[in-house]
């Protein structure tokens, strides 16, 4: 593993912290990482996972995975579209008792910000790539009716990146820096 983003990753927490942001960065395997710390933050608990209709099968292997380990993985499907009410309110008819939602699809981090935000539990994000760190937004706007309301908001969030793929990725660290 390339030890000049290790070190990049742990200047980005520092940056995150005197940002006011509630964020961790880990890097390494999506899979790995997101295990480990399902395993730290709600060991025999409830995790609400996010996943767009595409994914849904994409994850059987791992949830099945953690399952075994113990913890409780509950799955919500929601179609891309742009947050709003209507479509949010799926996810609310899960039990009170999820302590972690966490999103691998950059078009719904929105949601999972929203409902993490909503229930004051942590959330995860599993990125993609480093462009999509921007969805450690302070604001959220959500469709309401007519109206579009903004929600401030700053979840106890982790985001894993996965550094083989961003080692592919056309962004740099340095973009990220800038930002």
């Amino acid at each position: 593993m390339d030890k000049t983003i290790r070190l990049e990753f742990s200047g980005l927490n520092t940056t995150l912290l005197s940002h006011d942001k509630n964020a961790t960065i880990y890097d390494g395997d999506t899979f790995i990482v997101l295990e480990k710390l399902l395993t730290r933050f709600c060991p025999h608990q409830k995790a609400l996972f996010i996943l767009n209709k595409s994914e849904e099968n994409i994850y059987n292997d791992f949830l099945e995975n953690i399952k075994s380990k113990g913890i409780n993985p509950l799955v919500c499907v929601i179609e891309n579209s742009s947050l709003n009410v209507d479509s949010a309110s799926v996810m609310f008819t899960y039990p009170e008792d999820v302590r972690v939602v966490v999103c691998f699809d950059y078009s719904l981090f929105d949601y999972a910000v929203y409902y993490s935000n909503a229930n004051n539990i942590r959330l995860i994000l599993a990125l993609s790539g480093v462009d999509n760190l921007s969805a450690l937004k302070p604001v959220l706007k959500i469709k309401n009716g007519n109206k579009t309301d903004k929600i401030k908001v700053n979840p106890k969030t982790s985001v894993i990146f996965d550094t083989q793929k961003i080692k592919n990725s056309a962004s740099s660290i340095k973009n990220l820096y800038e930002r």
